[in-house]
């Protein structure tokens, strides 16, 4: 049998931009390798690509791989079809579509997408008497089509139908509209023109009882589809979801009546003259019942595609910025779940994350126990020695910051940062919490997670799922499967590039961990305390193949945890870094040249010598260097000298750099110390006493698809519109912003940053007419309630 000509590597090499040869090695390589193990230990074979990049690859190659797969299917089904029944099919698809013998095997064999092919494939589908025209099929009147279309001329009397149930002419006409829908020319008409003229109109849903209508309501919206916004897409998807609206896709005017004309042109010339009437009759039954619906829903299908592909991109992003945020380290801390009625729940943890108090304080309505509340707080503050208070952004937040800023007088060390609630009350009931805090109420466990949270985020997020996290708007209306597995392979991500330290993790994150499962990580912990990384390819569970790609990201150090009291004797100083054991030996002789040991590894005693060695530069570019990408220019203009004092050495310069980077680190070093640090205040400022043109400073606290909130220390964050930025921001990044509005009404401040600010003379106040202004990016909305404002 025929092979498809679809070459996926090359295709996907082309698709990515990035050499045949590069691609080739990056897919063998994904076969029996993770992603994060292939850009850490592989670089060398596949140059230094990023973990995103490689993802796309795998994504892109996978996709064509699904289609190869499908035109050989298709091919079979084809084949099994028979020879009378191919020989009959064949010459209609020839007839009807201009093509030549083997029309279906030649079609299918030069396919690249999915669409093609069930393109291709569309005439083979045997739908039966479900409809119109597979009943007419049904009753004998396809020979009959067949004739006109041949350009008989073709008289339809009652002779030719078998079965008088179905009007002569009506079934006539039925398949010969189904001919005309199912041809190749035809469909790539309509997908040009709906491309270039088709437009979404949203009508609200008659009688129905809207208390109150919110302000971004979609009722009566309409927009070109190639001008629709990501955000715009998935809000007209959940009204839809919510049946608030009915959303449609029509082609303008101009652009039916042209594609009218063009498929008229394709099939009145065929007929016989006489029966050129009929046949405008059969294409507008087509256009109408077949052709627009069919070529609308495949549209929409398309924004839907694309939006969710750019909202999981967004998702990806802000997840990966909260679980790097930089961990508070070695100190007490208190964290605050506010509410009004139940309480605000108070616990406070030690610097090795054991609980050492929790209580309930009632300090608004309905109790209004503000002095009491005050005075509880205070004295566990002071008892303590806690200076660092965590308040969970939630329903009373504002409130109880107010009254955490009051204690100022008593400590004045005293700060406060608003820590995400997303996800605590979840964590709160779930199993995990219930086997790690049995001992707590889920109201005190969800005070537990926002102190454990801000003291090390990566290591309790991981036990909440991604999806719970609030990372993203939109949820309910994308694909929860493909969120799903790109949250995860985020997450996976974050804890590679962290590192794991195997005897004071918990299972929930060493499973994250490239190559691991839940079952292999309480394997290991069960395993504790380990002393060697060697010791773990010997625990039930951990084969040749999990040891490979999971023993890089994990860690052999000692803790002086209260908790474990770990204080490991005679520790390989290479099992606490990012090295791989399969590089031990070359790690070594590089050691031996330097006139070092292993237990010099991560001390001052190793950096004196490489900055002797190879000069202060090189020292300082070695500490700035990323473990994902090593080789900076600095140290290549240094490499010939580099390779002359390492005459042991014989891999490739970016492994070099690498063990040089991992033997200068400290034993403890983390990577997220580069990454935000918790913005932590002091006093409290209102949105009432913010007015246009003020200067304030702030934080991102998430990134839409339509623009950037940054967190300025007010009851709600401000919003810089995305047509107001002109660089590119990170969750988490600190800004200073200019304020250019404030609507007290609504609680909403629009922002830009302060070096974009505009003149002092510009105009910047919202319109209530805003909604009705067309521009060239945007829809138009008629919405009466705009209407009235």
């Amino acid at each position: 049998m025929d092979k498809p000509k679809l070459d996926v590597i090359m295709a996907t090499s082309e698709a990515v931009k990035l050499p045949h040869q590069q691609v080739k090695k990056i897919v063998n390589l994904l076969e029996d390798n993770t992603i994060p193990f292939i850009v850490r230990y592989r670089f060398d074979e596949i140059g230094q690509v990023s973990t995103e990049t490689i993802r796309s690859i795998q994504k892109v190659h996978d996709k064509f791989s699904k289609v190869r797969r499908q035109i050989i299917r298709s091919l079979e089904r084809v084949r099994k079809l028979g020879k009378h029944c191919l020989t009959a099919l064949v010459a209609i698809i020839s007839l009807f579509k201009g093509l030549k013998d083997n029309v279906v095997r030649g079609a299918l064999l030069t396919a690249t997408t999915l669409h093609e092919v069930e393109e291709i494939m569309a005439p083979f589908s045997n739908k039966g008497s479900s409809t119109l025209a597979g009943r007419a099929r049904e009753q004998g009147l396809l020979p009959l089509a067949n004739r006109i279309l041949s350009g008989e001329f073709v008289k339809m009397t009652s002779k030719h139908n078998v079965n008088q149930n179905l009007p002569i002419e009506k079934g006539v006409r039925a398949i010969l509209a189904d001919i005309v829908a199912n041809n190749n020319q035809v469909s790539a008409l309509a997908k040009a023109a709906f491309q270039h003229g088709a437009k979404l109109l949203c009508k609200p849903i008659k009688n129905k009882k809207v208390v109150l209508k919110p302000a971004d309501s979609y009722d009566n919206f309409e927009c070109h589809i190639n001008q629709m916004k990501c955000h715009q897409i998935l809000a007209i998807a959940r009204q839809e979801r919510e049946k608030e609206l009915t959303v449609s896709i029509e082609l303008v005017q101009p652009y039916k009546f042209q594609l009218k004309k063009d498929i008229l042109s394709i099939f009145c010339g065929q007929v016989y003259k006489g029966l050129a009437p009929f046949m405008a009759e059969c294409v507008q039954d087509a256009l109408k019942r077949l052709i627009l619906p069919r070529q609308a829903r495949h549209t929409r299908r398309w924004l839907m595609e694309k939006a969710t592909e750019e909202s999981i991109e967004c998702f990806s992003q802000n997840l990966r910025d909260l679980l790097l945020r930089q961990p508070v380290r070695d100190h007490c801390i208190l964290a605050i779940d506010p509410g009004f009625r139940h309480g605000c729940k108070i616990a406070i943890i030690d610097q090795f994350s054991k609980v050492k108090a929790t209580n309930t304080i009632y300090p608004h309505p309905p109790k209004h126990q503000w002095e009491e509340a005050r005075k509880e707080l205070l004295k566990l503050l002071q008892v303590n020695k806690c200076n660092i208070v965590g308040i969970g952004d939630g329903t009373a937040s504002r409130e109880t910051e107010e009254l955490v800023a009051s204690l100022k007088q008593e400590i004045p060390s005293l700060m406060y940062t608003i820590v995400p609630e997303a996800g605590a009350s979840v964590y709160s009931v779930s199993a995990i919490a219930e086997e790690e805090l049995c001992d707590f109420t889920p109201a005190a466990r969800g005070a537990i997670s926002l102190a454990r949270r801000l003291q090390d985020p990566l290591a309790e997020l991981v036990k909440i799922d991604a999806q719970h996290l609030g990372v993203g708007s939109y949820q309910l209306e994308l694909p929860i499967k493909k969120l799903q597995d790109a949250l995860s392979d985020v997450v996976s991500e974050c804890v590679s590039l962290v590192g794991v330290n195997v005897n004071t993790s918990s299972p929930y994150l060493l499973r994250y961990v490239p190559g691991m499962n839940l079952a292999r990580a309480n394997s290991i912990f069960h395993e504790r305390p380990i002393n060697a990384r060697e010791k773990i390819q010997k625990i039930k569970g951990i084969g040749p193949k999990t040891y490979q790609q999971s023993i890089g990201f994990l860690r052999i150090r000692n803790s002086d945890s209260v908790d474990n009291k770990l204080l490991l004797n005679d520790l390989n100083r290479l099992d606490s870094t990012a090295i791989h054991p399969e590089s031990y030996s070359v790690a070594r002789g590089m050691l031996k040249d330097l006139g070092l040991k292993a237990e010099h590894v991560g001390t001052s005693v190793i950096k004196k010598t490489i900055q002797t060695l190879f000069g202060a530069e090189v020292e300082e570019a070695l500490r700035n260097s990323s473990s994902l990408a090593p080789c900076t220019v600095q140290l290549v203009a240094h490499k010939e000298h580099m390779l002359q004092k390492l005459p042991s050495f014989t891999g490739s310069f970016s492994t070099l750099i690498q063990i040089l980077t991992e033997f200068i680190r400290e034993e403890n070093f983390d990577v997220r110390s580069a990454f935000s640090k918790p913005l932590y205040r002091s006093d409290l400022r209102k949105m009432k006493d913010t007015r246009q043109g003020d200067i304030l400073t702030g934080r991102v606290s998430s990134i839409t698809t339509f623009g950037v909130f940054v967190d300025v220390g007010l009851e709600k964050p401000g919003l810089i519109h995305k047509s107001k930025l002109d660089s590119t921001l990170q969750q988490g990044q600190d800004v200073r912003v200019f304020v250019l509005s404030v609507d007290h009404g609504r609680g909403r401040m629009a922002l830009c940053l302060n070096n974009s600010s505009p003149k002092p003379h510009v105009d910047l106040t919202p319109k209530t007419t805003s909604h009705k202004r067309k521009s060239k990016h945007s829809g138009k909305r008629t919405n009466k309630r705009h209407k009235e404002r």
